[in-house]
């Protein structure tokens, strides 16, 4: 089983919209038109098996309404045959008052994880005003996702560097964290000083790396935390998982490694 554990996907009536405005913002090209059908078209182009669409509240005063539309489209706990391979990662934001009872209400519906996006939610990843929704993300069992590292939409700061990352990690070592662009995209030493092999919980996922690291450094940082607890992620619309799932083929790690990274640690984590 391959997993995409990293992707996106907008309403059609707005993902257009979003897609042109991110494309200006990241400054580079972009595959599709930012559906969830642009996802089955990926995946199916990949033979990924399970896409893990990953949904982010930018606004406090919404939460609710853009995660009942993930639900609503999520396959395994919705039954859309349509979208039988999608799971979605719904998501809080920060600044909701009711924060915490919709981390409960995702739980109780079957949600698996939430997404957090530190740069367009506009926080630093080990601000104290997060604990209380990690301490529930880490109650409910809920897997967390965070973009770590560089961001075009903030270049000079940095709200996820691989340092603070772990003073969470610390502060909440029960939290099933995944850091996606393998802990911090272009911090890859910094992940290595001080995230690789640390923290039993915490994953990294590959998303968008094959333009953005060499095998070397990636395979280097493989072996300090361990195949196990790497994820194959492709990071769509911005890369095809395919590419992505080539750049992992090709790198100089055992076939049991890339099974484990491609698909086998996702399965666990995710309980498919």
């Amino acid at each position: 089983m391959i997993i995409d554990i990293h992707t996106h996907a907008f309403p059609s009536k707005i993902a257009e919209k979003t897609m042109g405005k991110l494309g200006k913002i990241a400054g580079i090209p972009y595959y599709g038109d930012g559906t969830s059908d642009a996802v089955q078209k990926n995946i199916e182009k990949a033979g990924v098996d399970v896409a893990v669409i990953l949904t982010i509240a930018t606004r406090p005063d919404n939460i609710e309404k853009i995660n009942d539309y993930a639900m609503e489209r999520d396959g395994f706990i919705s039954g859309n045959e349509k979208y039988a391979r999608h799971m979605r990662f719904c998501s809080v934001h920060p600044d909701s008052p009711n924060a915490v009872e919709e981390l409960v209400r995702l739980k109780n519906k079957g949600v698996k994880g939430v997404k957090f996006h530190p740069d367009y939610q506009e926080f630093m990843i080990d601000d104290k005003k997060m604990y209380p929704i990690y301490e529930a993300v880490s109650e409910l069992g809920l897997v967390a996702v965070f973009h770590a590292g560089y961001d075009p939409l903030s270049p000079e700061l940095i709200h996820a560097l691989p340092e603070a990352s772990a003073r969470v990690l610390a502060d909440f070592p029960k939290m099933k964290t995944v850091l996606a662009h393998l802990g911090g995209m272009h911090r890859f030493d910094e992940v290595n000083e001080y995230l690789a092999g640390r923290f039993p919980n915490l994953y990294l996922d590959t998303a968008f790396l094959s333009q953005h690291i060499s095998p070397e450094r990636l395979v280097k940082t493989i072996g300090l935390h361990g195949a196990d607890k790497i994820l194959f992620g492709s990071d769509f619309p911005w890369s095809e998982s395919l590419a992505e799932l080539l750049f992992i083929e090709a790198l100089p790690v055992g076939r049991t490694e890339k099974d484990l990274i491609m698909g086998d640690n996702a399965r666990e984590l995710l309980g498919i």
